[in-house]
C-alpha cells in the first residue's frame, strides 16, 4: 500500500502541467465574500445617516445580537450584523459556483484588492461626508 503526502496533488509553479492542480476557486470565493461583507458595511453605514426610519431598522437588526442588546451602541451593532449576514450568505454561495473554476493570472486579486480599497474609502469619514452632503451627525 502506497502511502501519499497530503501535499500529493498540489502544483507549484513552473511544475509539469501533466501533474493535476488544485482549483482556486474556493479561495477566490472566500476573498470575494469577504470584500462583499466589507462592501455591505459601507454601504449600511452610508444609508443610514440622515435617515431616521433605516436608522431604526438598523437598531432592530442590532438587537438580535445577544452580546449587544437594544441601543446599546446606536445602529452599529445593525451594522456590523448586515456585514456578518452578507459573510455568512456569500461565502457558501460564491464556494458552490467557483469551487471548480480556476483563476488564471492577478485579475481576482486585483479585484478582491479593489473592492477592499473601495469599501475603505467608504467608510472613510470624509468620504461619507462628502457623500452624504455634509457632516453626519453623532449617533442618538
Amino acid at each position: 500500500m502506497k502511502r501519499m503526502s497530503a501535499t500529493s496533488d498540489l502544483v507549484m509553479v513552473g511544475q509539469d502541467s501533466a501533474t493535476p492542480q488544485i482549483p482556486n476557486g474556493a479561495a477566490v470565493a472566500a476573498c470575494w465574500s469577504a470584500v462583499l461583507s466589507f462592501l455591505a458595511l459601507a454601504i449600511a453605514v452610508l444609508v443610514t445617516y440622515g435617515s431616521d426610519p433605516i436608522k431604526a431598522v438598523m437598531m432592530k437588526i442590532g438587537a438580535v445580537l445577544p452580546v449587544v442588546g437594544p441601543g446599546a451602541n446606536g445602529p452599529y451593532a445593525g451594522h456590523e450584523t448586515v456585514m456578518l449576514y452578507t459573510w455568512i450568505i456569500s461565502w457558501p454561495l460564491l464556494h458552490f459556483l467557483l469551487r471548480k473554476k480556476q483563476f488564471k493570472g492577478p485579475g481576482w486579486l486585483i479585484a478582491t484588492l479593489s473592492g477592499v480599497g473601495l469599501a475603505t474609502l467608504l467608510l472613510w469619514p470624509p468620504v461619507y461626508q462628502a457623500l452624504r452632503g455634509g457632516a453626519i451627525p453623532p449617533p442618538h
